[in-house]
């Protein structure tokens, strides 16, 4: 699970890193984590106590590129954050694999503030 901070958008890979199970999407993922940060800032504004989880299923083609995103998991009040991150995925190219062979995984993140995690 990713752990979003607010206005820390480079914890993205802290549980990876501390489990020692980066792969290769996290590596590639990890550049657009203040992009992926901003859909939960928006949220923010709106309602500064907001905290939640998402989970994506995200396939990529062959060609390395992001060929579909599903959400599989939300516990937000509506889609918007789940929306916004899949929309940031969509446009991260991947390394093509040798094979051409689409492969998918699923990309889980827990949104929370800054102040609730000193709590």
């Amino acid at each position: 699970m990713r752990l979003f901070p607010a206005f820390i958008a480079t914890a993205l890979l802290a549980a990876a890193c501390a489990t020692g199970k980066i792969s290769e999407f996290d590596i590639h993922l990890r550049p657009h984590a203040d992009h992926i940060g901003r859909c939960y800032i928006l949220l923010l504004r709106e309602d500064p106590a907001a905290k939640g989880e998402i989970e994506l299923e995200v396939t990529v083609g062959g060609d390395g590129k992001v060929v579909a995103t599903a959400l599989t998991k939300n516990t937000f009040p509506d889609d918007r954050v789940g929306a916004c991150v899949a929309e940031v995925i969509r446009g991260i190219s991947f390394p093509a694999n040798n094979q051409n062979k689409t492969v998918s995984f699923s990309y889980p993140v827990m949104f929370t503030s800054e102040e609730l995690v000193r709590q």
